[in-house]
């Protein structure tokens, strides 16, 4: 007889952190209708259906230089809350951001920085901040046909309990 599984540490320490959460007097406010469980919790359910459109509008070129080494663009992004909130599909409520772009261009390669401010829509159950985000990074043009690129991304957490998002790509 084998013994039965145990739960990883993970699911461990989620489970644990979503009890705390769960008490938690921001938590308490803003749970009208919340789902019953947190994320990292619960059993693993699939769900189908549309999910959130995305609409975005970019103006190329609003500034570039006199040599056209340096060029900027910005851009307007709509996320339509389509997708169904009650099959945890999205959270029913439209997002909007808006984005400056600059980039750097050289004969073999290209420097860029962009930032924006994203407005959350606010649905019923989580308390969605709103946030600024940044990123930045090069790419490299190693031949004709093949081109080598490094970018990092960062923005504050969304909501209370999360940590913020920094990414690397390579």
């Amino acid at each position: 007889l084998s013994s039965p599984p145990q739960p990883s540490e993970a699911r461990r320490r989620a489970t644990a952190s979503s009890s705390v959460l769960r008490g938690h007097p921001k938590l308490k406010r803003a749970n009208r209708g919340a789902p019953k469980s947190l994320p990292g919790e619960g059993p693993t359910v699939s769900e189908r259906g549309l999910g959130d459109v995305i609409a975005s509008l970019t103006a190329l070129d609003v500034f570039a230089s006199s040599d056209g080494s340096v060029v900027v663009d910005l851009t307007g992004t709509i996320k339509f809350g389509t997708a169904d909130e009650e099959d945890g599909l999205g959270t029913g409520e439209n997002d909007y951001s808006a984005q400056v772009d600059v980039y750097r261009l050289f004969d073999r390669g290209t420097l860029f920085v962009n930032g924006g401010y994203k407005v959350r829509g606010d649905p019923d159950y989580f308390d969605l901040d709103d946030t600024w985000f940044v990123s930045a990074g090069g790419v490299y043009r190693i031949s004709p046909a093949n081109s080598l690129g490094a970018m990092v991304s960062h923005r504050p957490e969304v909501i209370w309990y999360a940590d913020d998002a920094t990414e690397f790509t390579l």
